[in-house]
């Protein structure tokens, strides 16, 4: 079953559970952040960020709010029972995979500060409706008692993962409102709510990951041929075995920290920049701060792809290799843009020799805007050292693409590279809009 027929049958369950148009699969709008917008760039040790990533608004749109319920029963002591008992069952059947047993419990914590705050707040209510209606689909979807097999991705762990935080999050707030004065107890139920729908988008993606029928095994072995077909520079990705041989490691413990801290920061920051680049001249360190940025971002599955150029590998300096790999990357990285970009291969099956422009729609931005409601809300793609590419107009257009890709791509690019005049030149023409 193909991506889109699989998308098509969900939207009447959709509908029915969250009473929802078909428009709104976006997730809903986060809570008002302390945080800043951008990251300024990191201080001045022989690596400069010429252009950090200013503020953005990448958050999706969405009109998402609580929906309207109609005929809401009256709340009685034992209202929230059945929600509690369904993520019981989750959490006894979920042993076999510790992120989801870890967030289910997380879960858990939650239900028992949403029923306390639903004897005082109407919306809470509808919000258990809600969550009563998607942890019914996990169950009956049988997804903790099966192996998960192409399922598990990173970026599904990465949405138990994000599950794990929001209800810590909770737990926190439930902390601090403890004894307080009514005013501020009430405050912090707000921030609750908002966490709430946050777990509340996490579970839906989660669920439409779920989805996607698992491929039967002569699928399978067509959808793999094809995407070893694209033949991806596999020497090129962060931790491959040629890293050893061009010295391509981490930066030594207790080094460079405010360089990665400054990097990590603008990764995870909601309303950073689309593309962060890092310049400075040759032998000041970048790919070791890249190398080290790329390892703490695929410990928390963030990192959908790296490609690390080089001049002593020679698929490693040609750009045409470039798309192809992170294209294949994101596939690992997703099932779904896994099945997107297969689709994709099989319709085109030269796509990879194709012009740039048209590898970077056919293999990574229709893909992605065809997914986005599965995946992670921001997720990393690293090229390192694009300077050491062969052809300097071949980079400049690659940089092109990536620039100018949608905002509501859920894709982020951290780019570094000497400041050679040709890089240098595209980036000042941008740096206003883009970066």
């Amino acid at each position: 079953m193909s991506f889109r027929d699989s998308f098509k049958r969900t939207k009447a369950k959709w509908k029915k559970h969250l009473c929802i148009g078909d428009g709104d699969i976006s997730p809903p709008a986060s809570a008002p952040s302390s945080r800043p917008n951008s990251v300024p760039p990191p201080e001045s040790t022989n690596v400069s960020s010429g252009f950090p990533a200013p503020a953005q608004n990448d958050a999706a749109k969405s009109n998402l709010g609580p929906p309207t319920i109609t005929n809401i029963p009256s709340k009685s002591p034992g209202a929230w029972t059945g929600v509690r008992a369904l993520l019981t069952t989750l959490e006894s059947n979920a042993g076999a995979f510790p992120p989801l047993a870890s967030a289910i419990s997380g879960l858990l914590v939650c239900i028992d500060v949403f029923e306390r705050s639903s004897k005082e707040h109407k919306e809470y209510e509808q919000l258990r409706l809600r969550l009563q209606a998607i942890l019914t689909d996990l169950a009956d979807h049988n997804l903790t008692s099966r192996p998960m097999g192409p399922l598990m991705t990173k970026s599904v762990q990465r949405l138990y993962s994000d599950i794990e935080a929001e209800a810590d999050n909770v737990k926190n707030i439930q902390d601090r409102t403890s004894g307080r004065q009514l005013v501020d107890a009430l405050a912090g139920l707000n921030d609750i709510t908002e966490c709430y729908r946050r777990i509340d988008d996490h579970l839906k993606r989660l669920m439409l990951n779920a989805n996607l029928a698992v491929l039967d095994a002569m699928r399978e072995q067509a959808v793999e041929a094809r995407l070893a077909k694209m033949s991806p520079s596999m020497s090129a990705t962060y931790n491959s075995a040629e890293s050893a041989d061009v010295q391509r490691r981490s930066c030594t413990a207790g080094t460079r920290e405010p360089q990665i801290k400054s990097l990590l920061e603008w990764a995870r920051a909601p309303g950073a920049g689309r593309t962060y680049w890092m310049n400075g001249m040759a032998g000041t360190g970048k790919t070791t701060i890249t190398h080290s940025v790329c390892t703490e971002l695929d410990k928390t599955f963030q990192l959908g792809a790296s490609f690390f150029c080089s001049r002593t590998i020679p698929e490693c300096k040609q750009v045409k290799y470039i798309i192809p790999s992170i294209a294949y990357q994101l596939a690992r990285f997703s099932h779904g843009f896994r099945d997107e970009l297969a689709q994709a291969l099989e319709s085109d099956p030269d796509a990879c020799s194709r012009a740039s422009n048209i590898q970077y729609q056919n293999l990574i931005a229709r893909p992605l805007e065809a997914v986005q409601a599965y995946l992670p809300t921001k997720f990393i793609v690293v090229i390192d050292a694009v300077d050491e590419c062969e052809n300097d107009n071949a980079v400049g257009q690659i940089l092109d693409l990536l620039l100018s890709s949608p905002d509501k791509l859920p894709v982020r690019y951290l780019v570094s590279s000497r400041p050679e005049p040709e890089i240098h030149h595209r980036m000042v023409i941008r740096a206003g809009g883009r970066l």
